[in-house]
């Protein structure tokens, strides 16, 4: 099985610095860019040319990957994607556009950036109720933003909230570190489900509810993941009563999702939780079974429970993953929708964030052989 993870993990890896044909099941014909928006179809989500979300997504899976990649040169790489993208003109700040530095932080050539960016994070995101960070995107001019008022999304806890942590770590700052422990319990308790202990993509302030009530299976995969990983990053700064509650959230997530959304005959999440008539979703499967094993790492889950189940989801994803590395079955972006149906209607196609989330899941599976 070793060799298997491995031989996929290398692919998967190259296929991700090379991911330039869009490819897809959706036919561009005759649509307008918002209708191709509305499937899903962002050209700037494809490859790893631009500075965005599936691109910071790209280079956290890298930094997590990199110990087990043979010829990845990756300090240098970092630092070229890095300075192409500094001459190439970085896009407004929002949420989104944060993600890049969750993995950039790491290294002396963007602290300076890093350190403009978290003043604006701290100083100047627009902020919802309760003060959650609001989660504006790129507007189709990457200049401005397209406004997402009193909107928290799952989303944010993994494109700014690992930033967030990071830092208050790097540079032993108090407030950031609580800052990172206030929205990763704000996006729990607003986005948690209290029926299925699952999550729902976002939440409104303004309508005080979480618009289509749609169970998405890639919005789980961002909590499921993003919680260990936060509580790794903060470590002992993260006292034992919250550390416990939030991972009372954590593993009732994961039972719920295995017990009552888990397809038993294809051992794959469909991209809407509960309809088994849309499609199974790679992304969010591989996210998921990420978190499970990161959890079951770290002792927050028991091996022996859970670990079975989760060698037959790795093998499930593994078979979406062709001899060229392409991860298969990959719903493109996705803002929030407010139908099961509109979740159904995003397009499969080949994306930077699903090699990376696929990537998380071989690294860190890697580690039980």
């Amino acid at each position: 099985m070793k060799e298997i993870l491995l031989d996929k993990l290398e692919k998967v890896y190259m296929k991700l610095l090379d991911l330039d044909d869009v490819g897809g099941n959706y036919d561009n014909s005759g649509k307008d860019d918002d209708q191709l928006e509305k499937i899903g179809v962002f050209k700037r989500d494809f490859g790893m040319e631009q500075w965005d979300w599936p691109q910071g997504v790209g280079l956290l899976g890298l930094s997590i990957a990199k110990d087990y990649l043979e010829n990845a040169n990756y300090d240098q790489f970092m630092r070229e994607w890095f300075e192409q993208r500094m001459e190439q003109g970085l896009p407004c700040k929002n949420v989104n556009t944060t993600a890049p530095l969750i993995t950039l932080v790491d290294f002396d050539f963007a602290q300076a950036l890093s350190l403009e960016w978290m003043d604006w994070v701290m100083n100047h995101a627009n902020r919802t109720e309760e003060r959650g960070i609001q989660h504006d995107v790129t507007n189709r001019d990457i200049k401005y933003l397209t406004l997402n008022p009193e909107e928290i999304w799952a989303d944010t806890l993994i494109m700014t909230n690992l930033f967030i942590a990071k830092m208050g770590v790097l540079y032993n700052n108090d407030e950031w570190k609580n800052e990172a422990i206030y929205q990763m319990l704000l996006h729990t308790k607003y986005l948690h489900d209290e029926k299925t202990n699952a999550y729902f993509h976002g939440w409104t302030f303004k309508d005080r509810n979480h618009f289509g009530d749609v169970l998405w299976c890639r919005g789980n995969a961002w909590m499921t993941i993003g919680i260990p990983l936060t509580l790794d990053i903060l470590g002992d700064f993260v006292t034992d009563g919250i550390k416990e509650y939030i991972l009372g959230f954590y593993r009732n997530q994961i039972d719920s999702l295995l017990n009552n959304f888990l397809d038993k005959d294809e051992f794959m999440w469909r991209t809407v939780l509960t309809n088994p008539e849309s499609y199974v979703e790679t992304s969010g499967t591989a996210g998921i079974v990420a978190g499970i094993l990161l959890g079951i790492e770290r002792g927050y889950l028991e091996k022996d429970k859970y670990f079975p189940l989760c060698e037959k989801i790795i093998q499930a994803v593994l078979s979406y993953i062709d001899d060229n590395g392409i991860v298969g079955n990959v719903s493109a972006g996705t803002p929030i929708q407010m139908t099961e149906q509109e979740y159904m209607d995003i397009v499969i196609a080949p994306m930077g964030y699903g090699q990376a989330l696929t990537l998380v899941m071989l690294s860190v599976a890697l580690q039980f052989y």
